[in-house]
């Protein structure tokens, strides 16, 4: 028997000492697999800022090539714009330039034309001088040019007074158009106005009537409070009563005290009530008195 309970025991504690070393195995994996997780992990951050690095480096080096072709292009671009105009410059000094040939073919025609230009002035003046020599030499004819000036004068004379009427009666016709523009629009104005003051007049007598209904619904309302005030106390007396009829005593003291309580909180109720419609009543005539004094200032 002996035997057997120390052989239990021994059992018992190298079960025991198997299980603390299971849970020790156990609690060492789990640290390393934690280890390995964590280096893991920071392998991974580690590659993720090197592909980060070398992405934006890439991105970068991209940016620059194409900034550099880009660049490349306008170059090209602009040389191409200043060669074309360089050639088209070329071409026009080109052109300015005269041969010998044209230089005397132009030289020709403006010698011909200046010609030209004296001969019709020679002409001109031979004319004039003629027609001068011609009227001194002519009396009836001094007076006959003499009448026809004067009739001239007079023609001219004659048409800027009528220019003159002319200009006078347009503007005296565009002033009573002004005058009648005026008057139509301050005919049109006082019409406005007017409406207006209608239209005004019309919504105070509207707000009034509906005051005055409002007013008459609470003076109604008013008196059927009142009325039902009196009812209630009237029934609560008779309820009092017959209650004091019915009890005596303790409970019938309780019962008093419970309805003056009752009264006296139904009447505060009431109090209040009727203030609040006093109150109303008030606003009201503050709001007929204002639109009466609004209607006799309009």
């Amino acid at each position: 028997m002996i035997q057997n309970s120390t052989r239990n025991r021994s059992e018992q504690l190298i079960y025991q000492r198997r299980q603390q070393e299971q849970y020790v195995g156990k609690l060492n994996t789990k640290l390393r697999q934690e280890h390995y997780e964590k280096t893991f992990a920071a392998w991974e951050n580690k590659g993720k800022d090197i592909a980060n690095w070398q992405y934006t480096k890439n991105r970068l080096q991209q940016i620059r090539s194409e900034a550099e072709a880009n660049k490349n292009q306008r170059r090209e671009k602009l040389a191409f714009l200043l060669n074309a105009e360089h050639e088209q410059y070329q071409q026009e000094i080109k052109a300015m330039v005269e041969t010998p040939e044209q230089v005397k073919e132009r030289m020709m025609k403006e010698v011909a034309e200046l010609k030209q230009r004296k001969e019709a002035e020679r002409a001109r003046q031979a004319d004039a001088a003629y027609d001068r020599r011609f009227r001194e030499n002519a009396d009836e004819l001094r007076k006959v040019n003499q009448q026809f000036n004067e009739l001239q004068a007079v023609a001219y004379r004659n048409m800027q007074m009528m220019d003159k009427q002319k200009q006078l009666e347009d503007q005296y016709e565009e002033e009573m158009i002004y005058a009648e523009l005026y008057r139509r629009e301050i005919l049109k104005k006082e019409r406005l106005e007017k409406e207006k003051v209608l239209e005004q007049k019309a919504k105070v007598d509207e707000r009034n009537k509906v005051l005055a209904v409002q007013t008459k619904m609470n003076e109604v309302k008013h008196q059927k409070t009142k009325e039902e005030i009196k009812s209630e106390k009237f029934f609560l007396a008779k309820s009092l009563a017959d209650k004091d009829r019915k009890k005596n005593g303790k409970e019938r003291r309780k019962d008093t005290i419970k309805g003056k309580i009752n009264i006296c909180i139904i009447r505060r109720k009431l109090i209040q009530k009727l203030h609040q419609i006093m109150k109303n009543k008030r606003n009201i005539k503050n709001k007929l008195n204002s639109k009466r004094r609004l209607r006799t200032k309009i």
